[in-house]
């Protein structure tokens, strides 16, 4: 089973959730930017959350299914059609056979994330199916996906298969399940806030820089990718100068270069940088944050490493309650 791209997007790749163990050899992590909406869009199809998905940015692909399937989206607020019918986000969709699905306007946020009953199937590349462009390796053949590329479904969860038999033996057709994932779990869209502890480096930076980057607005440029968002702002200046030894970094960390102008390292980051770090990113606000669309202003509000860990722990308990409710909603469908 399998799916034929008719058209691409503006950047279309294949995600799971990254490159784990490989750092020490100079490989990047990648993955899903949006690792919120990539778990969820796979919870929703019953895949396991680390199961490869399509992730869009900016504009969606058009593609046609070879067999019957379900699939969700999750991810940016946007309009999508199958077969000429605008189907939901935020909740699983049986497509029929042949048919046709387009990604249309993201009238919100900037990646919408999609999952296929069973996962896409490319080649596993050091234990992950993520795509590094700049690499040129994993995903679909180390790059951004192209009009009449053929991707390859994996083997749906037998919950999932049982239902879509039983709708492929009536009359198939464009169905939504009557329930799915309430938007206000995906609440971040809406914040502007984005929540850091401070750096390693904080201290080197004089105090004018310190008041500016909790206090003051920046502004994400073009310039910004999967690798980094570069920000506009206020200048951030050192105390004096300092010759950095290049260290490990991670998702979230906000480095300042000679310019002053700050770059929040994202899910293609480096292994190493060696600028100053004002501040990281707590992984709890990652996914809001990768949802920001180029001219989207941005906060910085600072909290402790404590306040941090317990924010991250209430997250994932809601999570794992989520996805709990999806696979007891999943039983329910199979016995209809």
């Amino acid at each position: 089973m399998g799916m034929t791209i008719t058209r691409p997007g503006l950047y279309s790749t294949v995600q799971d959730r990254g490159r784990i163990g490989y750092r020490q050899y100079g490989v990047v992590v990648s993955g899903a930017m949006d690792d919120v909406s990539h778990r969820i869009a796979n919870w929703l199809v019953l895949n396991d959350g680390g199961a490869a998905t399509v992730e869009m940015t900016m504009t969606g692909i058009s593609a046609v299914f070879e067999e019957d399937t379900f699939v969700a989206f999750t991810g940016a607020d946007a309009k999508i059609q199958a077969d000429g019918k605008e189907i939901p986000m935020w909740r699983p969709v049986f497509l029929p056979a042949q048919c046709e699905i387009h990604v249309k306007q993201m009238k919100q946020g900037s990646r919408v994330y999609m999952a296929v009953a069973g996962g896409i199937d490319v080649p596993v590349v050091l234990e992950s199916r993520s795509t590094f462009q700049r690499g040129g390796f994993g995903g679909f053949n180390g790059r951004i996906l192209a009009k009449g590329d053929e991707l390859e479904i994996g083997e749906s969860n037998k919950t999932v298969q049982s239902v879509t038999d039983s709708l492929s033996s009536e009359h198939p057709k464009v169905m939504g399940t009557n329930w799915g994932v309430a938007y206000g779990v995906y609440s971040c869209l809406n914040s502007d806030s984005i929540r850091c502890i401070k750096g390693s480096e904080y201290e080197f930076f004089d105090q004018a820089a310190k008041d500016s980057f909790f206090n003051k607005p920046y502004q994400i440029t073009p310039k910004s990718d999967r690798m980094g968002f570069r920000l506009e702002g206020s200048e951030l200046t050192l105390q004096e100068a300092k010759e950095m030894i290049s260290e490990a970094v991670a998702f979230g960390t906000v480095q300042v270069p000679s310019d002053g102008q700050p770059i929040i390292l994202m899910a293609d980051r480096q292994t190493t940088g060696g600028y100053p770090k004002i501040a990281n990113v707590i992984g709890a606000d990652l996914s809001c944050l990768a949802q920001k669309l180029p001219g989207n202003t941005i906060t910085f509000k600072e909290v402790s490493l404590a306040e941090a860990h317990r924010i991250y722990r209430d997250r994932e308990h809601e999570l794992k309650t989520l996805r709990n409710s999806i696979e007891l909603k999943w039983r329910k469908e199979m016995k209809k």
